[in-house]
């Protein structure tokens, strides 16, 4: 999963890099931003897989107390530290009050500091799940967890995609009261990593995730030309055409080992970005946001487009590699290995 981690966290940047995107114009730039949010849409549902995959079976390493300790270290910690340090940045970017309490509670209770931070609220209400979800994680209950995913996969994913081809709005009483689509992520990472699918199954999922892509790059010119702005209605977190992709990148990685034949070297740096991972994930918007006055290129160029998740990746690991440098940062802020 290191390689999985170190990769998805990419191309998050890369994501964020291409918000332009939302801006809808009739420009080459557009349709390339396009292909890289449809086609990379999968990093945040494959972090939800992981965390699935590698908790929902902690109870066979450690107690449920020692589980909420762990998580508390995992992600309040790092929420506050992090949420402290963007919103000192703003404020000094802005010209603003280096200390304003209210305005830094409200902003963290809210989450009005840094929006990409949403993430971290999340994952705090799935970490509370978990040792709910924990009593359905068994071999002997496979045919239930399938059946809650078809249940998520219905009322999240496929109902939701039916309504609106057909220009209608959902009903509210089709709502999975249940499982959120990040809650089906987390179980739908579980389930794959436990079970393995035959040669067949994953072929059939590999060709679903191609079409899936050209799905929602190709629907969401048509929806968006038709009502000339953006409509990313397609390639939602909770469509089943995002769960497709996720699910075969999620699969091809278990079954195809990309750390296998590296040399120590390249293996020591993904073991380092993928511990790193909620690290690089909470400062790249700051990373970001110092190489836009570097560089000059607009927002909406190729130059951006490419260049900005390169020098904003490699700013962000060289950042944490920096405060991992520092003992009491490291010990009071455990922004490492988040889905352990």
């Amino acid at each position: 999963m290191d390689v999985l981690s170190a990769i998805s966290i990419f191309f998050v940047i890369v994501l964020h890099s291409t918000l332009t995107v939302f801006d809808y114009r009739q420009e080459l730039s557009w349709f390339v931003s396009l292909v890289l949010q449809t086609l990379f849409i999968w990093p945040v549902p494959i972090f939800f897989m992981i965390t699935g995959a590698n908790l929902l079976n902690y109870r066979e390493r450690y107690t449920t107390k020692v589980y909420a300790k762990k998580r508390f270290k995992r992600i309040i910690i790092p929420l506050i530290f992090w949420s402290l340090i963007s919103f000192l940045y703003s404020s000094l970017v802005n010209h603003k009050s280096l200390w304003d309490p209210y305005s830094f509670l409200k902003g963290l209770v809210y989450n009005k500091i840094q929006n990409n931070y949403w993430f971290f609220y999340t994952m705090i209400v799935v970490y509370c799940c978990i040792p709910v979800l924990t009593v359905f994680a068994n071999k002997k209950y496979k045919r239930l967890v399938e059946y809650l995913l078809c249940i998520v996969l219905l009322t999240e994913g496929v109902l939701p995609t039916v309504f609106l081809i057909v220009n209608k709005p959902y009903p509210w009483y089709l709502v999975n009261p249940m499982f959120s689509h990040y809650l089906g992520y987390v179980v739908l990472g579980w389930y794959l990593n436990t079970f393995d699918l035959s040669s067949k199954k994953r072929q059939l999922l590999y060709i679903s995730s191609v079409l899936s892509f050209m799905v929602m790059f190709f629907g969401t010119i048509y929806l968006s030309a038709s009502n000339h702005q953006m409509n990313r209605s397609l390639f939602g977190y909770s469509t089943i055409f995002v769960y497709i992709l996720a699910s075969a990148v999620f699969v091809f990685a278990k079954n195809h080992p990309l750390h296998l034949g590296m040399d120590s070297k390249r293996h020591k740096l993904i073991m380092f970005i993928s511990s790193s991972t909620l690290g690089i994930y909470a400062s790249h918007r700051i990373v970001m946001s110092i190489c836009e006055h570097l560089i000059t290129f607009p927002i909406d160029s190729f130059g951006y487009i490419f260049l900005m998740p390169i020098l904003c990746f490699l700013g962000t690991i060289c950042l944490v590699w920096g405060l991992k440098r520092f003992p009491i940062i490291k010990s009071a802020v455990y922004f490492f290995r988040i889905f352990e």
